[in-house]
């Protein structure tokens, strides 16, 4: 547990670390409500002494992530690095949600339009852990919130740099289509059909034409 110098009597020491106790109990009963209740007063007593405690940011962080609250999750085990940049449990669950992040954005299932997807693809940018798929569910965002020249741009770039993926292609090949630069996406169907030799079936569906 790293702590970085601050002012606590040795009483309210020993109670933080009491509580610090709790929240980990309350994880092993899986009871994470309560151990992010808990953990949430262990951080605004350190606060109020003028401390920073990463592994109370990492346990506020996987408490998170268990209820389901991945951007906040993400934030405070960023914190947590920053804070104690070493520490491997730490680093662990710091790629364990930056991992859930990539794959709720991924997923074929996944709304295009959602409201959250440009927040976690920042967070994953940020993170140093947006691969080309995560740019890919970008671009599906753009052209379904109606911005599909941007969608081109970020596809072109992801092209730029990985010209053998072919879900850019194929995605590159339905906005092209849709806002009728025919040749485009003509091209970009060829280009995914020579890398596996099939027809470029749209991994994701997007219905209609983008909104100008």
């Amino acid at each position: 547990m790293y702590v970085p110098k601050g002012k606590l009597t040795p009483e309210a020491r020993r109670l933080m670390l009491a509580n610090i106790a709790k929240v980990h109990e309350h994880g092993e009963r899986r009871e994470y409500a309560e151990a992010k209740v808990m953990a949430e007063k262990v951080r605004g007593g350190l606060a109020m002494a003028g401390i920073t405690s990463a592994h109370v940011l990492w346990l506020l962080a996987v408490t998170n992530d268990y209820l389901g609250e991945v951007e906040e999750a993400f934030r405070l085990i960023t914190e947590a690095v920053t804070v104690d940049p070493m520490e491997p449990s730490i680093e662990k669950s710091f790629i364990i949600i930056t991992d859930r992040i990539r794959r709720m954005l991924i997923d074929p299932d996944r709304d295009p339009a959602d409201e959250s997807t440009p927040r976690l693809h920042d967070m994953l940018v940020q993170a140093g852990k947006a691969d080309e798929l995560v740019h890919v569910a970008m671009a599906r965002h753009l052209e379904a919130v109606g911005k599909p020249d941007e969608a081109l741009r970020l596809l072109d770039a992801v092209l730029l740099l990985s010209p053998a993926c072919r879900d850019a292609w194929v995605v590159k090949a339905i906005v092209a289509k849709n806002v009728g630069r025919e040749e485009e996406a003509l091209a970009a169907e060829a280009e995914a059909m020579a890398l596996d030799g099939a027809a470029p079936v749209p991994l994701f569906g997007i219905p209609g034409k983008a909104v100008a």
